[in-house]
């Protein structure tokens, strides 16, 4: 039986099927509604939350009969904002396992030891990685014990690597029982205060420091993101669960790596709750983006909305998107509007919701060494 309480994915429960993602240039995610409801959106790639739900069931039967993936296990993923790092993201917590989301942009002495701090027992990569890391995977494998390291779309690159070996071909041979993962029958439960994440510090002064959330934390902060924009309807008199609106599927764009918590929690996950579709960029090109998916939201870390003006304005205007959520940081004179919704002097039309200074900050317990804010 699983607990009342709810476990990181909410893509467990049949009454949500997830719809997910779409790629031209980006990824769509949504988990509420129809399964025929897209949930990523990528290039040439268009997937529904029903297939991201059967992917990421499929990917956690590997994880755990092929790799011998536990409950509380760390599995390392280093990758950019692919389709697949959400199949293998919410795989981990199918099963309990402990998400560790390595910063892909670091050099590779730094991959190498956040990989073998975190002693993760199974890898996943992508090619860019897989290249920086080839010369070294028996040893990281050796060194923490790891069962295997997997290439997401490994088609973007060599196509095989020394000591690896690649995601889709192993999810393709695998036929394996996964029912207990959808039914939760004979599972191991997954508490609130069991670990879900470990994320890690840039590493400016030093080596990066792994920072670990439990399924409370992660789910505390998802929360946290949402107040705003429900404060601002009912002080503007809206109804706080207004009916959806006719028309097309709500999309968010996603220009911030999902290993950061902006991308993963404030972005990704928010999304997700809300039955969106993701818009994955290889690049930030807005204007793009928003005109091929629809888009009625976009998001940026602090300083991504100013524009050749200093300002979101000719970042969003004339691309369709209605909402905008960003840090204060990103908007001139957003301090007068922490917290709040408002209507930009620039960008009439479009509203801007200002996250407060603390809306995305997590309680963690960095590893071994007590407690960080």
């Amino acid at each position: 039986m699983r607990p009342s309480a709810p476990a990181l994915s909410p893509l467990r429960r049949g009454s949500r099927t997830p719809g997910l993602v779409h790629q031209t240039q980006g990824t769509s995610c949504r988990a509420r509604g129809s399964g025929g409801c897209r949930s990523r959106r990528a290039e040439n790639q268009r997937l529904s939350y029903a297939q991201v739900f059967a992917q990421s069931v499929k990917a956690a039967g590997v994880y755990r009969h092929v790799y011998g993936v536990k409950k509380g296990d760390r599995v390392a993923l280093c990758a950019r904002n692919y389709p697949d790092y959400l199949v293998a993201f919410w795989a981990f917590h199918l099963i309990g396992a402990v998400a560790v989301l390595v910063n892909a942009w670091l050099p590779e002495p730094a991959l190498h030891y956040c990989i073998t701090h975190t002693q993760s027992k199974l890898i996943i990569l992508d090619p860019e990685r897989a290249d920086r890391l080839e010369a070294t995977a028996h040893k990281i494998k050796a060194d923490v014990g790891s069962t295997g390291i997997l290439v997401l779309n490994s088609q973007e690159g060599k196509g095989a690597w020394t000591g690896m070996e690649n995601w889709d071909a192993v999810l393709e041979t695998y036929k394996g029982d996964t029912t207990s993962i959808v039914t939760g029958e004979g599972e191991v439960e997954i508490q609130p205060e069991d670990n879900a994440t470990i994320m890690f510090t840039s590493g400016t002064t030093g080596l990066p420091k792994g920072v670990l959330s439990t399924q409370r934390m992660y789910l505390t902060n998802l929360f946290n993101t949402v107040v705003p924009g429900y404060r601002a309807s009912l002080r503007r008199g809206d109804h706080i669960l207004p009916a959806p609106a006719a028309g097309p599927q709500k999309g968010s764009m996603i220009s911030v790596p999902f290993f950061h918590a902006t991308g993963s929690t404030s972005r990704m996950m928010n999304a997700t709750l809300a039955g969106m579709k993701i818009v994955l960029i290889r690049k930030w090109v807005p204007e793009e983006g928003a005109r091929a998916a629809n888009l009625t939201a976009s998001s940026s870390a602090p300083g991504g909305f100013r524009g050749a003006g200093g300002d979101i304005a000719g970042c969003v205007t004339g691309v369709g998107v209605q909402s905008v959520q960003v840090n204060p940081d990103a908007v001139i004179d957003a301090h007068a509007h922490e917290g709040e919704s408002f209507r930009h002097e620039a960008v009439s039309a479009v509203e801007v919701a200002v996250l407060p200074r603390d809306a995305v900050r997590v309680d963690v317990r960095e590893i071994g060494e007590g407690v960080e804010a």
